[in-house]
């Protein structure tokens, strides 16, 4: 902190940007949002692109600062005007959902496409959503899966779940049980915590797996730790039931 600091005093724009990050993340420094968007808005003065995209999401979600969606736009659209991908992604993502931005499906697919072709690998994931679904495009399983597969050889975990759950159900590809568990497993290993669902829902089941509940409870308490509500409420179910796992109706409540 101390070296970015004194880069930053010096006018480096790319140690202002990390500050931010740091205030963020409260990373080596207390967390202070108010402080990581000031830290932000001086790197993107100075023309920073990524803080541009920083500051950007932090009017977004009114982090740091009240919502503006509008202006969260705005330092979106400068940011990918600089070539910065996950800006254009964002811009994608808003597109999408007409939030802060008149809906526009079309647009949201140039969007993507832009950040993709600079290898932007969530925008990737994003393009294989679109395809897979005919949202703004039309609808062509085949594209989708070849998006889900160039996003996750970049070490995207939801591509991985998306083609997961493509090769479980055989849509758009074979359907092969085993393939997919090992795409579930590629993801939970980079702490995915709906795969790791997936993976207890499979093992609990022994659907493209050997049956093995206590393996399917190790599952739903990883994702459980990770936060997620229905990991939580798979391991009340089966604390309740004693399923995998001693009964125990006070855990089950917990």
């Amino acid at each position: 902190i101390v070296w970015f600091k004194r880069a930053a005093a010096l006018g480096n724009a790319e140690a202002m940007t990390t500050l931010g990050l740091c205030f963020a993340e409260g990373d080596g420094v207390a967390q202070d949002k108010q402080q990581a968007v000031e830290w932000y808005k001086r790197a993107a003065e100075l023309g920073n692109a990524d803080a541009m995209n920083n500051l950007g999401l932090c009017f977004a979600d009114g982090d740091g600062v009240a919502q503006d969606k509008q202006q969260a736009i705005e330092l979106f659209k400068r940011a990918a005007a600089l070539g910065n991908s996950r800006a254009m992604n964002n811009l994608g993502l808003r597109f999408v959902k007409g939030d802060g931005v008149a809906q526009d499906k079309q647009q949201a697919i140039e969007w993507y496409k832009r950040a993709a072709s600079l290898g932007d690998a969530d925008a990737m994931n994003n393009l294989g959503v679109c395809f897979d679904n005919g949202d703004g495009v039309a609808q062509d399983k085949q594209q989708a899966i070849e998006w889900y597969k160039r996003a996750a050889a970049l070490g995207n975990a939801d591509a991985m779940v998306n083609l997961g759950l493509c090769f479980d159900k055989g849509d758009g590809v074979a359907q092969d049980k085993q393939q997919a568990i090992e795409w579930f497993k590629r993801a939970a290993a980079l702490g995915h915590a709906d795969s790791m669902v997936k993976l207890g829902v499979c093992f609990a089941n022994g659907d493209g797996v050997a049956q093995d509940k206590q393996q399917a409870v190790e599952w739903w308490k990883r994702a459980a730790e990770l936060g997620n509500a229905k990991a939580m409420f798979s391991l009340g179910v089966c604390f309740d039931n004693g399923d995998g796992v001693a009964q125990n109706k006070q855990q089950a409540i917990k």
